[in-house]
């Protein structure tokens, strides 16, 4: 039997999907497969690893190997993803830079790269879209104004995705899906609409699935989600997830330094003279009380 190597780009009901590395981009199949018993007990097979499979015939196969993961997110739950684009919409729902930079700190947990879309940038004005911008690209991030209903941005993202595993995450409403029709018509992603009772979008992607770029590379579209659970960080370890930060803590009078409390902080003044925004150090700090508590709890 031929032994394939491949992507699990989705797993339902007890079954793996699996494209294998000799499928051309745009090919709609793909192997429906189970683990083999070994396989099956030793790990939970996920999106986004890549196996070794034994096809069956044209339709099926038996996964015989998961290859180690580079990496894996808990939340979406996805391996080996090569950057998160994060989209955050203008308006409708409104900005919420919080929110962002939440997602921001778990994609530098699993030192991923970083593009945030800032969507529906038509509902702004040009001003405000620019004043967005400069809250993530003073911290170090790459930033790109998109609009799904007149192609906005649609050359600039399509290369940014090409020959990658990309996770498209954000909270409901952002417009994620919309993105991924636009930068590939035919992916066939149901779009949501905003719920005007409660200003949030409806959860239209149900399950996390990788979907073929025909430049090469995958993206995940995964379901919409309004929090992020902070794991896998220390309190005394939080600064270095910022990347603004770099550079600065090292001047601080106090070595251990958490740039809260203590006198003579070097980060605290590089907000107070503009280096560092207000609004990326005042998250920084919820965050840090936030984990500050949970080993509280932890530990008691």
């Amino acid at each position: 039997m031929n032994v394939l190597q491949g992507v699990v780009i989705a797993s339902l009901s007890g079954f793996c999907y699996v494209r294998t590395d000799d499928e051309v981009a745009d090919a709609v199949e793909s192997l429906e497969c189970k683990p083999r018993g070994k396989v099956k007990f030793a790990d939970r097979i996920i999106v986004g690893d890549r196996v070794a499979v034994t096809r069956i015939d044209e339709k099926t196969g038996i996964i015989e190997k998961i290859f180690p993961r580079k990496n894996q997110l808990l939340r979406p739950v996805i391996a080996n993803v090569d950057q998160v684009v994060i989209v955050m919409a203008i308006k409708n729902p409104d900005l919420n830079l919080y929110l962002a930079d939440r997602f921001l700190l778990q994609a530098e947990t699993q030192h991923l790269d970083v593009l945030v879309c800032l969507n529906k940038c038509d509902l702004a004005a040009p001003k405000e879209v620019k004043a967005a911008a400069r809250h993530f690209e003073a911290a170090g991030y790459r930033v790109l104004a998109t609009e799904a209903v007149h192609n906005v941005g649609q050359r600039r993202l399509r290369a940014l995705l090409a020959g990658r595993i990309s996770v498209v995450a954000g909270p409901s409403g952002a417009g994620k899906s919309a993105l991924l029709n636009m930068v590939e018509p035919g992916f066939g992603l149901r779009t949501g609409s905003i719920s005007e009772k409660i200003g949030r979008g409806k959860h239209t992607t149900r399950h996390t699935s990788l979907h073929a770029l025909k430049a090469g590379g995958f993206v995940a579209d995964t379901p919409g989600f309004t929090q992020l659970d902070i794991v896998g960080v220390s309190a005394v370890d939080l600064a270095s997830y910022f990347r603004e930060f770099a550079g600065m803590a090292d001047q601080c009078r106090f070595r251990g330094c958490v740039h809260v409390s203590e006198p003579n902080c070097a980060i605290k003044a590089a907000v107070a003279d503009g280096t560092i925004r207000s609004e990326r150090y005042e998250h920084y700090t919820h965050f840090y009380q936030e984990l500050i508590d949970q080993e509280k709890r932890r530990f008691h």
